[in-house]
Formats: C-alpha cells, structure tokens, sequence
C-alpha cells in the first residue's frame, strides 16, 4: 500500500510527557503508567486540545507493556475524520508498526468532516487499508466511547475485539439527525440506534460493558494477558463458595455455571469474553503458570446446545481474536450437532459452517478439541481433528461421539434389513474406549476431567512462555488416505 502522499514522517513527532500534566488525558492515570509520548506536529506544542483536532495519538504503558491509542475527542470538531487528522494518523501507525504495539481505538466520532467536501473522502478513507495493513501483525481493540458514525463505524468494526458501551454510545453509518431527515421524525430510533438491538442481532459488537472504564479496563486485560481477580466470585470452585451457590432456576444457568466450574479446574485463572453473545457457546481466556490460551466450550449438559448461525459466528470471531493474540486454544464439545432448521436467523447454517471449518483449517497455533459429553455430525468440525491441523482430540469419560445418536440411527435405518444389520456390526465395534477412534489415530485417550489440566499443560501448551507454537497450513487434498 502506497500511502506516500499521506505520510510524512518529517512532519510529526513523539513528545513525552506525563498523564498528569494533561487535563484531558487524566481520564487514564487510574488505567496507564504515568509517562506517555504524544505524536503531534513539529511545529506545535501537542499539549493543546485543540491542536490535538478530535484525534489522540499517543504511545503508553500498562504494567510494564507498552501500548498504541488513537483516542477520539468528541468535543473538539466531533472527532471527526479530516484531512490533517488522517495525515497525522496515517504517520503515526507507521511509526508504531515495526515494534507490532498492540492498539487500542476508542471511537468517538461525528464520521467524516463534511465541510472539507467530497474530495475528502479518498483521503480520509485510506485508515481502513492502514488498520487492516496494521492488523496483521498486531492486536487492534476498538471500543465505542460514545458516538460512532459514518466511517466511525467503519473503524469501529476493524477491532480483532470490538467493546460498545450499553447506553452512552451509538453506532450505526447515520445520526439521528440524518435518520430523521430521510425518514421521518417518526422513526424508531430505538431500534436502529441501540446497541444492545445490535449486538442481539449481528456479530459487529464482541462485548457490551456499562462505562468507559470498564471497556478500557477489559481491553488491557486482553492485551496483557492480566486475569488476576478477573474471575467472577459467584462461580469460584472451591468447596465453601460452592456449598453457597444459589441453586439456578434454569438449566441454561445451570449449564453456565458447570462451565465456569470446569474452567476453573482446567486452568489458575480465566477470564469470559463476548459474555452475552450467544447461550450455546462460551470463550474465555485462560492461564495455567503465566502460560495463556484460549478456549472456546459448550455449557455442559445445556440442553440447549444446537450450534446455531449465531454459535458459528461466536466461533469465527473467538478464533479471530486468539489468532490476532498468537494463542494455543481448546475447543471443549458438548453439542449433537448442528441445527439444520431454515428459519430467520438460521438459514446461513450451511455457509457458516463451511467458514468456521476453514478457519480452523487455516488457524497456524496449536488447536485441540476435547469431547465433553455428545459429540455428534457437524461437531466433530469443532473437535478441531487432526485433519484440520490439530492436534489428536481427548475425550472424556463417557462422551458419546458418533455421526448421530445410535437410537436415531437405528429408527433411521429401521426399514432397511441390510443397511440395518450393516450398522448394528459396526456398532458393535463402536465401543465405549473409542478404540476404533485410536485405531485412526485421531483419538488421543480417553481422559478423567480432573487429568485436564495436567495434559494441557505438559502436553499442549509452549514449552517457553513467548514462543508461540505455530503450525504449517494443512492441504487436505495432498493428504495420504488409507486407499492411496
């Protein structure tokens, strides 16, 4: 990407200063150390707000790591996207991109600068090839501090991880003033500018967290791999808080809370992302002695455990987050399979199925699956096989693993004496041990639940803390099968 009539390295530069010595920047002396390096134009002192035009551009640390942030100022120009802030910008990702900083976005924007024209627009929109470009080789957060509008959105929808705030943010391509102009003072805004409609209907935002704070606080945590104290207490698993436990109302609950119990005993800490982004799915972030990793489960025993459209986006967007980490991750099945229904919010199960098994094909860190109870058709996809580049897949004590439930099977077949009769022999071969499954190679063991943790962390995760354990793509049509 040539951005050479954008960029001008000799324009701009780093000033150090200190949090404190800034009023505006004070809003982050509870979250970051307290010497940043602001990157302003030469010729101007950067301490001003208005210099600074809408946009923070700054380099940081927390607890030591140092960081990237491009901050919107919505009161200065409504952080809009202008000729100079994009320059200064555009300059600055280049600055940071050798030393791959990970970057926090927080969008608050008006979206393009109208009154500089259409011309603009070549200009202005050229930070989304630079985002993309410095995606590649570093983590982006975006978090919606308030309004995010027009290219706003856009940027805002860059983020591996993307955090709205429940009620003090709005994201959508038009303001309210835009949507009453073209559709009447009557519209129901409500509903096209709330963020919690949109994220119960789309994949655009990964989380909903109640203030800013709190969406910065979750991000460095994420980039820092921090879970100290993130862990919820209700679902701590020693045996006192568990005695205290409220007994759920609900088998979904119940379902949750198993999973959090099983998290904390297959890791020291753990902290849930996407939180309310779908009931069959859950991702958290894991550590067992500093070493962290991602996992991706199913409530256990959640009767509810169809995987859905909404289920596979979960997966795609936990496998695009963990990638842009560099993270081993655990894929824990307990599902019997997918939901082949058509209906409104499902009629893409098929082409959404055949994404995230790319996504997994196509993920270069370590990847096992562990069975955890039904493990049936479309879910061996999630059990991440050696066929996709995965490691050989444990399973639990008495998983059930199959292309369908051998009852089903059975009715299926029933009015056929010789298909019948076929699967009743290679039934009895299907036995309890999944020796079969060993036979093939793509079985592991069969594992107690209390051996997790051991095997993962002397048998799955990087012998060195930093060196992530990369795999080569996997090229299923050169692979050997057992005819050639």
């Amino acid at each position: 990407m040539n951005n050479n009539k954008l960029v001008g390295t000799e324009e701009f530069k780093f000033f150090p200063t200190a949090l404190f010595d800034i009023v505006y920047l004070r809003q982050f002396t509870d979250l970051l150390d307290s010497e940043v390096a602001l990157y302003s134009r030469v010729s101007e002192k950067p301490l001003s707000r208005k210099i600074q035009n809408g946009f923070w551009l700054f380099t940081a640390h927390h607890q030591g790591q140092k960081i990237a942030i491009i901050w919107n100022d919505f009161r200065v120009s409504g952080g809009s996207f202008s000729r100079a802030n994009m320059k200064r910008t555009l300059s600055f990702l280049q600055k940071i991109k050798a030393e791959k900083l990970p970057l926090i976005i927080g969008v608050n924007s008006m979206g393009v600068k109208i009154s500089e024209g259409r011309s603009v627009f070549e200009e202005v929109f050229t930070i989304i090839p630079a985002i993309e470009e410095y995606k590649s080789s570093a983590p982006v957060f975006t978090c919606s501090i308030g309004n995010a509008f027009g290219l706003g959105a856009l940027l805002f929808g860059l983020g591996h991880y993307r955090i709205a705030l429940a009620e003090k943010s709005q994201i959508s391509l038009a303001g309210p003033e835009v949507f009453r102009l073209f559709f009447g003072k009557s519209i129901n805004l409500d509903m096209h500018l709330d963020n919690k409609f949109l994220h119960s209907k789309t994949s655009l935002i990964s989380d909903i967290v109640t203030d800013q704070n709190s969406a910065l606080q979750l991000v460095l945590n994420i980039m820092s791999f921090d879970l100290h104290n993130c862990r919820e207490t209700p679902y701590q698993t020693n045996e006192t808080t568990s005695k205290q436990l409220p007994t759920p109302k609900n088998a979904t609950l119940t379902s949750h809370l198993d999973a959090y119990k099983l998290l904390g005993e297959i890791s020291d800490e753990f902290l849930r992302l996407f939180k309310t982004f779908d009931e069959r799915v859950m991702v958290f972030l894991a550590k067992i002695d500093d070493q962290p990793f991602g996992v991706i489960i199913n409530p256990p025993d959640n009767k509810n455990n169809l995987i859905s459209v909404r289920s596979l986006n979960l997966y795609k967007e936990a496998l695009f987050l963990f990638k842009s980490l560099e993270l081993p991750i655990v894929s824990i099945v307990d599902t019997p399979g997918a939901d082949p229904r058509m209906e409104v919010d499902n009629y893409l199960i098929i082409e959404k199925m055949i994404e995230v098994t790319r996504d997994i094909i196509n993920y270069p860190y370590k990847k096992i699956g562990i069975a955890n109870g039904r493990s049936y058709g479309g879910a061996t996809v999630l059990l991440m096989p050696t066929i996709f580049g995965g490691e050989k897949f444990l399973a639990v004590e008495n998983s059930k693993l199959g292309i369908m439930h051998s009852q089903t099977i059975d009715e299926l077949l029933s009015g056929s004496k010789v298909l019948l009769s076929e699967w009743k022999e290679s039934c009895a071969a299907q036995t309890t041990d999944f020796q079969d499954l060993s036979d093939t190679g793509t079985l592991e063991r069969v594992i107690q639940q209390k051996e997790l943790k051991t095997f993962i962390k002397n048998n799955f995760l990087p012998t060195q803390p930093d060196l992530p354990h990369k795999h080569e793509s996997v090229d299923i049509l050169q692979m050997e099968t057992p005819d050639q």
